[in-house]
């Protein structure tokens, strides 16, 4: 790995990170600059997809006390079963899109 994308790399998990938590499109930000840094190849397009992951486990693992109080206590407390419903709900609009990007042999970030 260059010194280049090193320093790229680093940049954009930095603005993933800055991102993720704001009522902002971090995927947005992260297409737009890999777009300056030259480097919407297929590579790029892969370390976009490990520096999301990266940032979904970390809210994942950062959210993790929450998550084990929700499936711990959802069959006595109403507070439970709706985080796990609008949790379930969240997930929604991502069905479409994955039965879209799975049918034909599409790839994930085919732009």
């Amino acid at each position: 790995m260059t010194t280049d994308a090193f320093l790229s790399a680093i940049f954009l998990g930095i603005l993933e990170g800055l991102t993720e938590y704001l009522p902002v499109s971090s995927t947005g930000h992260l297409i737009v600059l890999s777009g300056l840094f030259g480097s919407n190849d297929e590579k790029g397009k892969v370390l976009a997809i490990v520096i999301q992951l990266g940032a979904l486990l970390a809210v994942c693992w950062e959210q993790r006390r929450r998550f084990a109080r929700a499936l711990g206590g959802w069959r006595t407390d109403e507070q439970q079963r709706r985080f796990i419903a609008n949790l379930g709900i969240a997930f929604v609009p991502a069905f479409p899109g994955q039965r879209r990007l799975t049918s034909g042999g599409q790839h994930l970030l085919a732009i």
